[in-house]
């Protein structure tokens, strides 16, 4: 693996400083995005009353949600259709609902929750449905689909969530290389590592890297596995977890402890890790994740049978170009979640367009 190359989709808790910013000026920001705000007769800019990064952060998600298209449905639509699928989305996916409400009132959603594998299954006895995922799906999902009878089963990237690489806050390590990153997670490090193999030196040098993992079947380590480690093995966690919070807590609890977690999901006595490519460090924020720096980033997607015709068939792409537009991708920030690229937003609205 290669952070330069990122050979992945490159594509909660707790809200981060710009999200606070937008849901203060929620009502507001879109006419007054990029004018300082008068006080006094003087200029006080953003950088001026919160942090440098989290100024930036701000200043870049609004950017990326004024530039995405609005949603302008073609005409109001009524009937009754399904949501189902990850958990991780559920939250989100009742704020869509709500918005979409507001253009199809007469629209009806049943909202339900599935695991991955069991939603795409789910998809194939309701093929009118949209499904929730927070991963990708796999070429062989796509094909099993396919064999199942569905038309033209496609993908639409909807937001992104950010992972990162957590260690507990005494541990003096503040970043890790792709080389460092494949020797403590996948088997390629042997059986058995210690910090001084991630440039740890004194007393830290000899102890031991105690791995700590979430459960074979979450969404995290299926990431990891069939989009950001292909064709390695895993490392079995010293001690396995079913939630992002007992995976934070046990790190907090264990001064030589590693995992990968949600970047939102932070717990004290937990402190992320910035990744280096080379010379270059990039840093574990809001900032590089929504410049598209920071690479260990897996996508949230809508899954539709686009090749479905109907009622049913018809509110289910609406709701997912709704959730593409601009509202839509307010509710994802809101969420906790990172938007997707302007250029993304129009190519997959012209999709569905078409």
């Amino acid at each position: 693996m290669n952070f330069s190359t990122r050979n992945f989709w490159f594509a909660i808790a707790g809200f981060p400083y710009w999200v606070a910013i937008l849901l203060v000026f929620s009502f507001v920001f879109f006419d007054r995005m990029g004018n300082a705000q008068q006080t006094q007769g003087q200029s006080v800019s953003a950088s001026q009353a919160i942090p440098n990064a989290e100024a930036r952060a701000a200043e870049k998600v609004m950017s990326i949600l004024k530039s995405i298209d609005p949603y302008h449905p073609k005409a109001e639509l009524s009937g009754e259709f399904a949501v189902f699928g990850s958990t991780t989305m559920n939250s989100l996916a009742n704020q869509w609902v709500q918005g979409f409400n507001k253009f199809h009132v007469n629209a009806n959603c049943e909202l339900s929750t599935l695991k991955g594998e069991d939603a795409l299954k789910h998809l194939v006895s309701q093929p009118s449905g949209v499904v929730l995922l927070s991963r990708p799906v796999k070429p062989e999902e796509f094909e099993w689909l396919k064999g199942q009878g569905l038309k033209d089963p496609m993908q639409f990237e909807v937001g992104r969530e950010a992972l990162a690489v957590f260690v507990h806050d005494s541990n003096p390590l503040s970043a890790v290389n792709a080389e460092q990153f494949m020797t403590v997670f996948t088997t390629d490090g042997g059986d058995a590592i210690t910090w001084g193999a991630l440039g740890l030196v004194d007393a830290w040098a000899a102890k031991p890297v105690h791995l700590i993992s979430r459960g074979d079947k979450s969404n995290v380590q299926t990431f990891l596995r069939d989009n950001l480690l292909v064709g390695k093995t895993l490392r079995s966690g010293k001690t396995v977890h079913d939630s992002n919070a007992d995976l934070l807590a046990a790190i907090a609890a264990d001064p030589t402890a590693i995992g990968i977690s949600c970047l939102r999901a932070s717990m004290s006595q937990c402190k992320p890790l910035a990744l280096t490519d080379g010379h270059t460090t990039i840093p574990c924020d809001d900032y590089s994740v929504l410049t598209g720096e920071y690479p260990l980033v897996r996508p949230i997607m809508l899954v539709i049978d686009a090749g479905q015709t109907g009622e049913q068939s018809q509110l289910a792409k609406e709701f997912v170009k709704f959730a593409i537009c601009q509202e839509g991708q307010r509710k994802t920030i809101l969420a906790g979640f990172f938007p997707i690229d302007v250029p993304l937003s129009r190519a997959q609205l012209k999709y569905l367009d078409e």
